[in-house]
């Protein structure tokens, strides 16, 4: 009887789910709904949250107004935030900046301290940076990039995972129309990696919990960018095209981070190059031995896996592309001030290295 119950009750949230979408009921609908949002039963507060996301596309206020002005949801982030993501889909067109206080101010007041204020803030700034890139608004483009500029917490640095999908390899088939999207998500990453140097190199030197902060940046930064172009998932390399043209995109960004000298951003940048040495090897090269080079300055060439990734690297490009190596001066020059490096720290397998060059050059 209880099951039954339930399954009753269950149709009936449905029902005025789908009834909150006319205008004529919403009013009424919505203050159903939210009150169901107290229900005993997870399964029925679902439903009416669900409900409440539909209704929402015709509501004539913010919808955390509605929960705020009639019943709170109490003690259950986790189902709030089910809600925040419905509610912010891009093809929902709701201000998901006007609502972005209302949720923080809801969430603090009812998580009990179980993390829900962090969650829905991460939720709510992916989301806003995912709405910025599919459409460009300038309202989330304020929001979504100026935020990034002046702001190192820990709930902004969501937005920098809204760009991996758009940036990820491969593109088959080719859709020219995505251009400006994969644009404004080379530029969000190109101005949180700003932001996050910017910090590094300031005068007088910043205190330790910034330079955390900026330094976690930057790594989230190279990070995205290696999830991107494939590196990570252990399936075959992506055509070349789609690998010269990532390469195009993420080149400013990566000799920045690169830059910066800090290892795990270092090691990061190297392995996406790896990804994309296939289309085109002494580009490819050049850029990680000026990450190398940048990263001497922190001891990067002192870590065994450091070791492993750039020699292999360079085993391969002997290996595969001896003619290139024999007639181009400046991937030569490249690959001595690598090996150069290692063997100066002392490692036996960069010696060992330096006396297959000299083959090469026999």
């Amino acid at each position: 009887m209880a099951a039954r119950d339930l399954a009753v009750r269950a149709q009936a949230v449905d029902v005025l789910g789908a009834l909150g979408g006319q205008a004529a009921c919403h009013a009424v609908v919505l203050q159903q709904l939210t009150a169901l949002t107290q229900d005993e039963s997870p399964a029925l507060r679902q439903r009416a949250l669900s409900g409440i996301a539909r209704a929402a596309r015709v509501a004539p206020q913010p919808i955390w107004e509605t929960l705020e002005a009639r019943a709170p949801i109490e003690n259950d982030s986790d189902t709030l935030l089910v809600l925040v993501c419905e509610l912010l889909q891009p093809a929902i067109p709701f201000d998901a900046i006007r609502a972005l206080p209302h949720a923080l101010q809801l969430i603090a007041r009812t998580s009990g301290g179980d993390g829900g204020e962090l969650k829905v803030a991460e939720a709510l700034h992916f989301l806003i940076a995912a709405h910025y890139i599919s459409h460009g608004d300038a309202a989330y483009a304020e929001e979504a990039v100026a935020g990034l500029a002046r702001d190192l917490g820990a709930p902004r640095d969501h937005t920098l995972r809204a760009p991996r999908d758009w940036l990820r390899v491969p593109r088959s088939p080719a859709d020219p129309s995505l251009a400006a999207g994969r644009a404004r998500a080379i530029q969000l990453v190109m101005t949180a990696a700003t932001s996050a140097i910017d910090v590094l190199r300031a005068e007088p030197t910043p205190q330790q919990h910034d330079q955390q902060r900026a330094v976690a940046r930057m790594e989230l930064c190279a990070a995205e960018i290696y999830f991107a172009s494939g590196g990570a998932s252990g399936e075959p390399s992506a055509p070349r095209a789609d690998l010269l043209a990532l390469l195009n995109e993420t080149e400013p960004v990566l000799r920045l981070l690169s830059s910066s000298g800090v290892p795990p951003v270092v090691h990061y940048v190297i392995q996406t190059l790896e990804r994309l040495f296939p289309a085109d090897p002494p580009r490819c090269y050049a850029l990680i031995a000026d990450a190398v080079t940048a990263g001497s300055r922190y001891g990067y060439e002192t870590e065994g896996l450091a070791v492993d990734l750039v020699l292999r690297i360079t085993t391969h490009l002997l290996a595969e592309h001896r003619a290139l190596v024999q007639t181009d001066e400046r991937l030569q020059a490249a690959i001595i001030r690598v090996l150069d490096s290692f063997v100066r720290i002392g490692w036996t397998k960069a010696h060992a290295l330096t006396f297959e060059l000299a083959s090469v050059w026999r």
